[in-house]
């Protein structure tokens, strides 16, 4: 009988930086193969140290992080690198190459693939999140959104079967926030695990099937998408809100709607 291997697993993670800040005390969770996993906290929480341990960037000082059951240590970063991409919140931070198809290529290279095989993954990649067209433009002529999705093609040409995207909506407008969340939509739809940290509640509220909270470097919640209907442990203990619709419908039911197609339906059946 086979194993089932999970995506990620993490036990009793501690991290504390030089100056002696302890950012993660004793994390623990595991993702399942596939997942769609939103990690909410305050700044300062330790989301942006935990999405860094995931590909390698800190390796756990105290505790265990594994990768598709394969524990991450300072040997073997180039082997967990392939499998877990991490899109950061600011692009300039990873987009640096001359053109987009160069930019797209630097993973791959490095990984000792064929020219052939590289280029194929490129144009894969820039296919998928909509910039094939853009080959050749230099990126820092690119709008901000444009370079976002610059660097997630760089980690799906890759071949990563596990996306990381610290702030994914941060500073996008309406239009690239909807073709950001359609692409994430249809990479989930392909098998990806993907785990995000993001403060924008509503698009968890409607996107994850996962909700991690995490304050002060501890997990305080590990549910689905009800656990943001708890006004004590997202305003209190938290320090976040609660989702849009959530809130509007507060006070006339018992259990309010956490998204759009909740509310929808509770409006042609419950109020009409």
């Amino acid at each position: 009988m086979s194993t089932v291997v999970s995506a990620v697993e993490i036990s009793q993670l501690q991290f504390s930086y030089p100056d002696k800040t302890q950012a993660l005390r004793g994390v623990n969770f595991s993702v399942p193969c596939g997942s769609r996993v939103a990690i909410l906290g305050p700044n300062g929480a330790g989301k942006s140290t935990l999405l860094l341990h995931l590909n390698g960037i800190h390796v756990a000082q105290e505790g265990r992080v594994s990768i598709l059951g394969e524990d991450v240590t300072s040997s073997n970063l180039k082997w967990v690198r392939s499998k877990v991409g991490v899109v950061f919140q600011d692009p300039d931070d990873q987009v640096f190459s001359l053109t987009v198809r160069e930019d797209v290529a630097f993973g791959p290279l490095n990984l000792d693939l064929g020219r052939d095989e590289v280029a194929a993954r490129v144009e894969d990649a820039l296919a998928t999140v909509g910039l094939a067209g853009l080959s050749e433009k230099n990126p820092q002529n690119l709008s901000f959104g444009q370079k976002k999705r610059v660097a997630l093609a760089g980690v799906l040409a890759m071949g990563t079967e596990i996306l990381v995207l610290d702030e994914p909506l941060a500073h996008l407008d309406p239009t690239g926030q909807r073709d950001l969340v359609s692409t994430l939509d249809q990479l989930s739809t392909a098998g990806k695990t993907i785990i995000v940290a993001s403060h924008n509640i509503d698009f968890v509220a409607e996107w994850a099937d996962r909700v991690i909270i995490i304050a002060a470097g501890r997990i305080i919640a590990d549910g689905d998408k009800r656990v943001l209907l708890d006004r004590d442990l997202m305003e209190k203990q938290a320090g976040l809100t609660r989702p849009t619709v959530t809130r509007l419908f507060e006070g006339y039911l018992e259990q309010p709607p956490t998204t759009l197609e909740e509310a929808r339906h509770l409006l042609k059946y419950k109020f009409c």
